[in-house]
């Protein structure tokens, strides 16, 4: 049994279960890591966030 179940392996997705997993939590991600943001997103456009 998990605490939590993160459906999407994408930044998103991944970026929960990174702090879920710091929190303590149990978890599973479901899908390919990052495969649907390799797959589709345009040449050249990249995941940034502000700091």
């Amino acid at each position: 049994m998990y605490d939590l179940l993160v459906v999407g392996a994408g930044p998103h997705g991944l970026s929960i279960a990174s702090h879920a997993a710091a929190a303590g939590l149990g978890l599973r991600v479901l899908g390919r890591p990052m495969a649907s943001w390799r797959d589709h997103m345009p040449a050249g456009m990249y995941v940034k966030s502000e700091p």
